[in-house]
């Protein structure tokens, strides 16, 4: 069999308060090679509220695709009884294509605060605004459902070289 793979790649650069970036994410499975591709341009930009806290909005727009490789796969109707599989029988499923690609959208939003001996982020991503159809049938919708992620972190100087960050 063949494993689930995934791999990563992102690059970002900030620019005089701007931040700018790239991520693309692939994900490869099984005998049937369903692949998904996610490739996403990034963009934030960062305010300073006041001397100690800053707000970051981010926003980022890409390509979603799903494909699959319709050769490698089999349905019970292909097995004749006392025969085995036969490749020649239809298979009656009803694929639109072998590749599905649909735009995808995410927002993010950080506060963050730097006093004295405290360093605090809180903030907040929502994934997939709007929810692409990824189905690869043709009587199907399958949404890429949303996420909505909360994050915070806090960290406490005790000495220059030494923080406590609880996890």
């Amino acid at each position: 069999t063949t494993p689930y793979i995934t791999n990563s790649y992102s690059l970002d650069k900030a620019i005089k308060g701007w931040g700018i970036g790239f991520t693309w994410i692939n994900n490869h499975a099984g005998e049937t090679s369903v692949r998904n591709n996610n490739i996403l341009g990034s963009m934030a930009y960062k305010i300073n509220v006041d001397a100690f806290s800053s707000i970051t909005a981010g926003v980022q727009f890409g390509v979603y695709q799903r494909s699959i490789n319709n050769g490698q796969l089999t349905f019970n109707n292909q097995y004749i009884p006392n025969i085995g599989f036969d490749p020649s029988q239809p298979s009656n499923e009803y694929l639109i294509t072998e590749r599905v690609s649909s735009t995808d959208v995410n927002l993010g939003l950080l506060w963050h605060t730097k006093r004295d001996k405290i360093d605090f982020n809180l903030g907040i991503a929502l994934s997939h605004l709007n929810k692409p159809n990824i189905s690869l049938f043709q009587e199907n919708e399958e949404e890429l459902e949303q996420k909505i992620v909360f994050y915070g972190s806090l960290a406490y100087k005790v000495k220059r070289n030494l923080h406590l960050i609880p996890t």
